[in-house]
């Protein structure tokens, strides 16, 4: 089971979509989109997201998640505590 960063489109605005395809370009990671499926089997549309698979490199995920704060939000002036379980 290896260590993945998922980031879906939807709650990104019109600038951060787009420094997100920047982002994920470098790693070769294109836009991806799945259908959803309701409780029942029917079809409940579809969720486009960005996906890249670290295997078992904690540390690059975990540095990579913190580029996708500085690099697709923005935010430059932050702090997180990263706790491994």
């Amino acid at each position: 089971q290896g260590r993945f960063l998922d980031l879906p489109v939807i709650p990104l605005d019109d600038l951060q979509q787009m420094r997100a395809k920047q982002f994920f370009a470098e790693f070769g990671v294109s836009l991806d989109d799945t259908q959803l499926t309701a409780h029942d089997g029917s079809p409940a549309g579809s969720m486009q997201f960005y996906r890249v698979d670290f295997g078992q490199d904690v540390q690059r995920a975990a540095a990579t998640a913190l580029d996708v704060f500085r690099e697709v939000y923005a935010l430059q002036d932050f702090e997180i505590e990263i706790e491994e379980n």
